[in-house]
């Protein structure tokens, strides 16, 4: 169950640290318009503050990673990653690897097991 919602979580860090990072962008690109216009800058301690939490979900997210390089097999690390940070389901998932739902099922089921022990 704990690994679970750690790969939950890391679609949750990945939504979010994309987000960041389209805010730090914008940030820059309109600091750097209005140095040329009259539009208001965007403060340098709102955008420290995205580059200090963007690095801490990297942190996190890393983490996490590095307890899926357990997994030895690139077929069970991609129904892993199709699951559970790209949000397919599992018709979804046995679709693109060319095999039935329940093998989809019993190998999440199986992967789950062997990480949490």
């Amino acid at each position: 169950m704990i690994m679970i919602k750690k790969l939950k979580r890391y679609a949750e860090l990945k939504e979010r640290y994309e987000f960041i990072n389209s805010r730090i962008s914008s940030a820059s690109s309109i600091n750097y318009e209005s140095s040329f216009s009259n539009k208001a800058f965007i403060s340098k301690s709102k955008i420290e503050k995205y580059i200090i939490e963007k690095e801490r979900i990297e942190e996190e997210m890393n983490d996490i990673e590095d307890e899926l390089d357990e997994i030895k097999s690139m077929k069970d690390r991609t129904i892993l990653e199709l699951k559970y940070f790209e949000n397919r389901t599992n018709d979804e998932i046995a679709y693109q690897l060319n095999c039935s739902v329940a093998t989809v099922k019993r190998r999440i089921k199986r992967i789950l097991n062997e990480l949490e022990n």
